[in-house]
């Protein structure tokens, strides 16, 4: 039998809830008191000139009586109309009103570009920032509480995405202080019930309600949901304005310059920096491959001349790349079936936790949640780098992005962000390779990695 991650536990919970949302509470045609709740709601963070809060997302499921939990930290600050900063795992992003800055742990790299005219829901959904906020369990909570500060229709853009309705206000008791709660009822997927302070209307939490005790249960095993929330941890509405214009990235973090202002200054400029290797011999590099029985291997440059070799660059918070990953499975049961002479690396380059051991179950309770098999077979093998000095080597700025080397370890090419017919794309690349051919020009001399200060 399979085992099952708590991640993947949590999204066969949310698969079950989206078939017959909860259904201990009657859902009315028309709850006014509710509505009107979360209007009141919504005009209070509207009114506010400056915000933040220590929130937390969290997920804890209880497996035969042993609670398993994960908490993400998305810790915000803002100052209408546009000074921000938020710290969401391995994403920071600022803006000091002139300048948004945004720096990515793993790969050590960070942009900056105009800070926009006034802090939008967009704004958050950009970039990294966005693949972390927006590309898992933090989805709903975060289109909530976004939509409510800086959403020019809050309640309506809401109650549409998740195609909901507010009703059953309730007035409950916890920490020694009454609150109220609204619950937001869909028609196709979990509920959520909104937990407000009586007084200011801001919330407190946002909770994923489950259907029953019972829900997406794992054969032989007692599986139950004890919290899927968002809590907005210490709440202040007093935020200093130094606190948020002096962010400067990490010493050490390269800067990325956005793609249109390279492509102005000149039309053969390349879109990013992994294309100066191109063309070239691979930098050399040292792997941790995930073996078997929680074993690790090393596998260097060495170790795989005469292979076509593909690495994908990809992390656990990055939406995209575990949109891409399907597709490198299916690439990776073809060639392992046609027996063919390649070698697929998935290498993660999450930072956090910096333990070795710990990025591991990391990455493979986030595979198991996906259901994504990556290796198991000739062809595919999953490598971790938390340390970031192989996406350092070959300029990894974004993710996902692959590198293809061929079989004498010249960088032939690199795909940067997913793409629908991105299987296609690099099956046409590989099958190039595997028939001698060539996809880049040789360059010569390996190209040492540049990081600018």
């Amino acid at each position: 039998m399979a085992r099952f991650s708590p991640l993947r536990r949590v999204a066969v919970l949310i698969g079950v809830m989206s078939v017959s949302a909860a259904a201990d509470v009657p859902k009315p045609v028309d709850d006014a008191e509710a509505q009107q709740l979360l209007a009141e709601v919504a005009k209070a963070y509207q009114a506010l000139p400056a915000y933040a809060d220590e929130g937390e997302l969290i997920v804890a499921i209880s497996i035969d009586g042993k609670i398993e939990k994960q908490t993400t930290p998305l810790h915000l600050s803002l100052i209408r109309p546009n000074l921000l900063k938020i710290e969401a795992g391995a994403v920071t992003a600022a803006s000091d009103g002139k300048t948004l800055t945004m720096s990515v742990a793993p790969t050590k790299r960070f942009t900056s570009v105009p800070a926009p005219k006034d802090l939008t829901v967009e704004t958050f959904r950009t970039g990294a920032l966005g693949s972390v906020l927006f590309g898992g369990l933090s989805n709903r909570p975060m289109l909530i509480l976004l939509n409510l500060l800086v959403g020019e229709t809050p309640v309506k853009t809401i109650l549409t995405e998740l195609d909901a309705r507010p009703s059953h206000v309730q007035t409950v008791d916890a920490d020694g202080q009454k609150w109220l709660t609204v619950r937001l009822d869909t028609e196709k997927g979990p509920d959520y019930r909104l937990v407000i302070h009586p007084t200011t209307k801001l919330l407190s939490r946002i909770e994923i309600i489950p259907e029953s005790d019972n829900a997406g249960a794992v054969p032989g095993s007692k599986v139950t949901p004890e919290r899927l929330e968002w809590t907005a941890g210490r709440i202040t509405t007093d935020v200093s304005k130094e606190d948020l214009v002096a962010y400067k990235p990490p010493e050490g973090y390269g800067k990325i310059e956005p793609y249109e202002k390279v492509a102005a200054q000149t039309k053969d400029a390349p879109k990013h920096r992994v294309e100066d290797v191109v063309g070239s011999p691979s930098p050399d590099f040292s792997l941790t491959v995930m073996d078997a029985a929680g074993k690790f291997v090393t596998v260097t440059k060495a170790d795989l001349a005469g292979k076509v070799v593909m690495i994908d660059f990809w992390a656990t918070w990055c939406g995209p790349c575990l949109a891409e990953l399907p597709e490198v499975q299916k690439m990776i049961e073809a060639y392992a079936k046609e027996k063919k002479d390649v070698v697929i690396i998935a290498l993660s380059l999450d930072q956090r936790p910096s333990e070795l051991r710990e990025v591991r179950k990391l990455v493979e309770k986030t595979l198991e949640e996906k259901k994504i098999t990556l290796d198991g077979n000739t062809v595919g093998k999953i490598a971790l780098d938390p340390s970031g000095a192989t996406g350092e080597a070959f300029q990894i700025e974004a993710f996902p992005t692959v590198i293809l080397l061929d079989a004498k370890g010249i960088v032939q090419s690199a795909h940067v962000g997913y793409s629908k017919d991105v299987r296609a794309v690099l099956t046409k690349d590989i099958d190039t390779l595997l028939a001698g051919q060539t996809l880049a020009k040789p360059k010569g001399a390996a190209v040492k990695p540049k990081v600018d200060d």
